[in-house]
């Protein structure tokens, strides 16, 4: 027997989950380096907004930093191309907030802990950095209880949280569960189903 949803609630829920499987599901990833910048930064932060504690630990709006390693080569450009892909996302509202996207170069632990904690930053976007930088931003990011997200798919296997990858051709989700415990995530087991999960 199928059981009839009379809930809008229900409704709102199954459509929103309808469209977030179908950008995260899409079969051919765009050619174009600037499409493919702005498809992974709505996917993951839709991705963020699957995360039942965001809201507690965001302030009065969400803010998302992207990390660079300043002096290497194109690095700059970089972090400014994706900032700008994150940023046609701040004319939407981050479960009620909204968004701030700034770019941070990439410098010691201290600097990090301050920018963390003078700008608000509630999320962080790591573009190509070096294993020490990247052990030094998990640690602040765990402390500061500060969701990492990856644009490296060697990053999520190093510790950080969550990252998109073009994958067999698909757009695909990947989650280090361990390390999004860690910074403090409780990602929903809808959001879940849909991704490459590190258990």
């Amino acid at each position: 027997m199928i059981r009839r949803i009379s809930s809008r609630k229900s409704w709102r829920a199954i459509l929103a989950l309808g469209l977030w499987a179908s950008a995260l599901l899409a079969a051919k990833a765009f050619a174009d380096p600037e499409s493919q910048r702005e498809r992974h930064a709505a996917i993951l932060m839709k991705a963020l907004s699957y995360d039942e504690k965001i809201k507690d630990r965001a302030g009065q709006e969400m803010v998302v930093a992207v990390l660079y390693r300043s002096g290497s080569g194109g690095a700059a450009e970089e972090a400014e191309a994706w900032r700008q892909a994150f940023a046609q996302l701040t004319s939407l509202y981050f479960r009620g907030l909204p968004v701030r996207v700034l770019k941070v170069p990439v410098g010691n632990t201290e600097r990090l802990r301050k920018a963390i904690a003078q700008e608000g930053i509630d999320a962080l976007f790591v573009l190509d950095v070096s294993k020490d930088d990247l052990s030094a931003i998990q640690k602040v990011a765990r402390e500061n209880k500060v969701l990492t997200m990856a644009s490296r798919e060697e990053q999520v296997a190093f510790g950080l949280s969550i990252g998109v990858f073009v994958i067999d051709g698909k757009n695909t989700l990947i989650v280090n569960l361990p390390a999004s415990r860690e910074e403090g995530a409780v990602f929903s087991g809808e959001m879940l189903k849909l991704a490459r999960v590190i258990k």
